[in-house]
């Protein structure tokens, strides 16, 4: 069978953040052919119990010691057999059909390197989850008292792209890895 997505969750001590995001993707993903993945970084709360008893369609891959983030995702890499893979952080909740789009845009760009989302806050307003090349001038003015420069202020706008329109499809330098998706 062929598969569209693989998602890949590392989770730590994140039962009740992990459960609304695997019923958020179980309940969005009607279009897709799916698979998931959650890797435990030797949680120490219920969240492995809570992903055997309540999403048995889940890959559960449990680590014994906190591996972190990356080599956890690799774990699930290894593993997956979708055409593109997410890398979706346990906080977040899928709405919409947004992962389908995601496939679609990647099915339809195959020179992206990956594609990113818009990404909300818990109060539904915009996470600011892209941002510019990151440069060493960048770097100074947002580490050291120059940032409070009223003229320098536009270029660590720029740099955090604020003014960027999350309703239409743009190549950015950066995209958060909350939600990102790769072929």
């Amino acid at each position: 069978m062929k598969i569209d997505l693989s998602i890949c969750i590392v989770s730590w001590n994140t039962e009740t953040l992990l459960k609304e995001c695997l019923r958020s993707i179980f309940e969005r993903t009607k279009g897709i052919s799916c698979e998931v993945f959650v890797v435990d970084n030797a949680s120490k709360d219920g969240t492995v119990k809570m992903v055997r008893e309540h999403f048995s369609d889940v890959s559960l891959i449990v680590n014994h010691e906190n591996r972190g983030f990356a080599a956890a995702n690799n774990q699930a890499v290894r593993l997956a057999k979708g055409r593109h893979v997410i890398f979706q952080n346990p906080d977040t909740v899928v709405l919409g059909d947004a992962l389908q789009t995601m496939v679609q845009f990647m099915d339809g760009h195959p020179g992206a390197g990956a594609a990113g989302c818009k990404l909300l806050n818990a109060d539904g307003s915009i996470q600011y989850s892209t941002k510019r090349l990151l440069t060493s001038s960048i770097i100074l003015y947002n580490s050291t008292i120059l940032r409070r420069l009223p003229f320098l202020r536009g270029k660590l706008k720029n740099y955090k792209m604020k003014s960027f329109s999350f309703d239409k499809v743009e190549e950015v330098d950066a995209a958060s890895g909350a939600a990102l998706m790769v072929s």
